[in-house]
């Protein structure tokens, strides 16, 4: 047993390691906050189109665009107050072109109360370019968010001179969604 002052040696170090790791109590309050929270989560919008779809028959560049109710949700929510949105979009472009993506947030008199912008780079190789964007309102930001009845996103082809339907190949997906937090009373 010439082995056992090592293996006490190493069996004492790890009962000394285990009781002196930093490891913090659980902050009680933080759970019975989060329980006063509800989360909806919802898909804005998905779609997966080839490039010819970016090209009506006489080779004009053109845009893709929806538009999305979310009234519904911010305003009938019966358990309590919107207190912070996060929207999560993800694009991925094979194609050999770059793209705008815009998602307006218009009120119910169609008037624009916030954009999220941002370009998407070409893929010159065809192969996959995914990129994700993450936006989280709250204060001045959410209350546009609240105001606003609809949300119209739209994929624009940033203009090139070397677009024609018959000379690219590839596609470009995008697949949005969002999480609404809602704030409920503490007395329930």
């Amino acid at each position: 047993m010439r082995n056992a002052p090592a293996l006490f040696s190493v069996v004492l170090l790890s009962i000394i390691f285990c009781m002196t790791s930093c490891v913090k109590d659980p902050d009680l309050e933080q759970v019975e906050n989060r329980s006063n929270i509800d989360v909806f989560k919802s898909d804005i919008i998905s779609l997966d189109k080839p490039i010819g779809d970016f090209f009506d028959d006489n080779a004009d560049k053109i845009a893709v665009s929806d538009t999305i109710n979310i009234e519904n949700i911010i305003r009938n929510n019966a358990d309590g107050n919107l207190i912070k949105t996060d929207f999560i979009i993800e694009v991925t472009n094979s194609t050999n072109h770059s793209y705008q993506v815009e998602f307006d947030f218009l009120n119910k008199d169609h008037e624009l109360q916030y954009t999220i912008g941002f370009g998407v780079a070409a893929s010159h190789n065809n192969r996959d370019i995914v990129f994700k964007y993450d936006e989280v309102f709250e204060e001045l930001e959410l209350e546009l968010i609240k105001a606003s009845s609809t949300i119209v996103p739209k994929l624009s082809l940033i203009p090139n001179d070397d677009y024609t339907p018959d000379s690219t190949k590839g596609k470009l997906k995008l697949k949005s969604s969002a999480s609404f937090y809602f704030g409920r009373d503490s007395s329930e």
